[in-house]
């Protein structure tokens, strides 16, 4: 397993993937969608990078990450457990850091998710130390309701989550 030993060289790579999770994460936090231009702009310039920039990884393992990355999480979408955007999303990051680290970066995607999945239905039962903390700060009910007034299957705007792991990814690669 190769948990955190690779690392982007270029500093063109690494700012257009943190520009690309960066804005993705936004826009999904604020509409719950990952916008197709994005993805197709961002897809572009990671190959552009691949093919021109001499320290980049590569078109061979750009390509590898790209398919690693929608590999990983199309079983997640094919169950209705996760959106199309949120596949792409990281399919792209895997065009930009090679299929070792978009799996790094996958692993560490679903344990944030898994956190902020556990946080989220505490806060909906109201009865766990996470409910606890925001009764006693006079913010549950305000909490509840942002939790309540999404369905059950848009819980987590998961492009925020894919590029929290994707930052901590780098970070830790490092």
């Amino acid at each position: 397993m190769q948990l955190f030993n690779t690392a982007i060289d270029s500093p063109w790579v690494l700012a257009a993937v943190v520009i690309t999770v960066t804005v993705a994460a936004w826009t999904d936090w604020h509409s719950w969608r990952i916008p197709n231009v994005l993805v197709a702009a961002s897809m572009t310039a990671s190959m552009m990078l691949a093919l021109f920039e001499p320290e980049s990884i590569g078109i061979r393992s750009c390509l590898l990450g790209g398919m690693t990355g929608l590999a990983v999480f199309m079983p997640l979408y094919v169950l209705k457990g996760m959106a199309a955007g949120d596949v792409k999303l990281l399919g792209v990051v895997g065009l930009y850091v090679g299929p070792a680290m978009v799996i790094d970066i996958a692993i560490l995607s679903c344990l944030i998710g898994g956190v902020w999945a556990l946080v989220l239905i505490d806060l909906r039962s109201g009865f766990g130390p996470v409910s606890w903390l925001v009764l006693r700060y006079k913010t549950s009910r305000c909490a509840r309701q942002t939790v309540s007034a999404k369905s059950q299957s848009e819980i987590i705007p998961y492009g925020v989550v894919i590029a929290a792991g994707t930052l901590s990814s780098i970070a830790l690669a490092r």
